[in-house]
């Protein structure tokens, strides 16, 4: 009976040493998706990253040139108003168009910042630069955190 015990201990440790030593699960895919104007239709942004130093989210599309940038105080989990005095900003860059829209109102709300990833939603409600776009919205997650 002791043969027995020993056996399914030293199996069973055995099995937890292998399951716990394999490499970490992949995260999910790195996404950055907006819309202009309150269009139902969410566009990608395929290069998303992150710095912390410079306290920076950017969201980028390699085939159209589309580029967005939010510069916050920080990016701990909490909601950031974008906005005049602020130091929070809020900058697109539209395909084929040579100015940059500025959000001058709005929130980003960083919802995750853990693991070396960081995730949230940005509502722009208005801006100037570009006059056809007059908001903008849009969510990121598991964008890669950078030092």
């Amino acid at each position: 009976m002791k043969t027995i015990f020993k056996t399914f201990t030293s199996l069973f440790v055995l099995s937890l040493f292998a399951v716990s030593c394999g490499p970490p699960p992949p995260p999910g895919l790195e996404e950055f998706y907006y819309a202009e104007n309150n269009s139902p239709t969410m566009l990608l942004l395929d290069s998303p990253d992150a710095s912390a130093n410079a306290k920076k989210i950017t969201g980028k599309s390699a085939g159209s040139s589309a580029v967005i940038d939010i510069k916050l105080n920080s990016l701990v989990v909490g909601t950031y108003v974008i906005g005049s005095g602020t130091g929070n900003e809020f900058m697109y860059k539209k395909p084929s168009v040579t100015n940059v829209w500025t959000g001058y109102r709005g929130t980003v709300t960083i919802t995750m910042n853990s693991g070396g990833l960081v995730a949230g939603t940005f509502a722009i409600s208005s801006g100037t630069g570009i006059p056809s776009v007059n908001s903008m919205r849009g969510s990121f997650s598991n964008v890669e955190l950078n030092p």
